[in-house]
C-alpha cells in the first residue's frame, strides 16, 4: 500500500517537473465540499435497497500548466472525504423450516488522497470544460453497520439488533471526473466536478456472511464535488 500512494505522489511531482518548459504556470489552493453516494450491486435475497447521500471536506493543491490559449493541463492532489449510507432488506433460509426477515443499514467514510490530472479547454472568457482520469488512493475509513431481525417464519419474536456487520475495503479505485470551471477573476475560480468511479470500493458482509464469506454488498462510489480555487 506505501508503494501505491508513492506512485500516486510521484505522478504528481512529475507533472510538475515536466512543466517547467511551460510557461507561465501558475500555482494555487483548491478546497470544497463533496456530495456522495454509493453504487450498490446487491445479492439474491436483498430487496427494497436504497441510497442516502453523505457529505465531506476536500481540499488540496492545484496547479495550471498552459498548452496554448485554450488548452492546460490542471493537475491537483487533495485531500477528500466521501459518506453515504445504504439501507435493504432481505430474506436469510437456513432450511424449508426456518426463515428469518432482516433489516440492514450501513454508514460508510471514507477518506482518499486524490490525483486529479485533468484536462481543461476554454471555451469562453471565463468559462471552461473539464475532464479527466482520477486516482483515489484510501488512508482511511469507517464504518457503523445495524442489522434488525424482523420476523423469523412461524414464530413471534422480539426486534433483535445486530451491529457486528463488516466492510471489507479496496485501497484503490479509479475513475473519470468532469465539469465546469468559472473564472470570478484571475485569481478565483469556482468548480463544479462530477465523478464517476469503475472499480469496487469495497464489500459489505452480514453477520451471517462472516461464516460464509459471502458479501451481500458490492459498492463503487460516484461524487459531485462544489470547490473553490485560488491562484497565487
Amino acid at each position: 500500500m506505501k508503494k501505491q500512494f508513492i506512485f500516486l505522489i510521484t505522478i504528481f511531482i512529475s507533472f510538475n517537473l515536466k512543466s517547467q518548459n511551460l510557461l507561465p504556470n501558475k500555482y494555487g489552493l483548491k478546497i470544497g465540499a463533496n456530495i456522495s453516494n454509493l453504487i450498490t450491486n446487491s445479492e439474491e435475497g436483498v430487496k427494497n435497497p436504497s441510497t442516502s447521500l453523505g457529505f465531506g471536506f476536500a481540499g488540496g493543491f492545484y496547479m495550471q500548466i498552459p498548452i496554448n490559449n485554450n488548452i492546460s493541463i490542471n493537475p491537483e492532489i487533495l485531500y477528500s472525504q466521501k459518506s453515504s449510507s445504504f439501507e435493504y432488506d432481505y430474506v436469510y433460509n437456513y432450511d424449508i423450516n426456518q426463515r428469518d426477515y432482516y433489516t440492514s443499514k450501513s454508514s460508510i467514510t471514507l477518506s482518499y488522497v486524490e490525483i486529479n490530472p485533468t484536462f481543461s479547454y476554454l471555451a469562453a472568457y471565463n468559462l471552461s470544460l473539464n475532464v479527466g482520469p482520477s486516482i483515489h488512493y484510501m488512508i482511511g475509513s469507517k464504518h457503523e453497520y445495524e442489522q434488525t431481525l424482523t420476523n423469523r417464519i412461524d414464530e413471534t419474536i422480539s426486534p433483535e439488533i445486530l451491529t457486528d456487520g463488516v466492510f471489507n475495503e479496496q485501497s484503490l479505485d479509479i475513475g473519470i471526473n468532469a465539469g465546469l470551471s468559472y473564472y470570478i477573476n484571475e485569481n478565483f475560480i469556482l468548480n463544479t466536478t462530477i465523478y464517476s468511479g469503475f472499480m469496487k470500493i469495497g464489500e459489505v458482509l452480514r453477520p451471517i456472511d462472516i461464516q460464509n464469506d459471502e458479501p451481500t454488498t458490492n459498492i463503487k462510489l460516484s461524487n459531485i464535488r462544489v470547490s473553490f480555487s485560488y491562484l497565487f
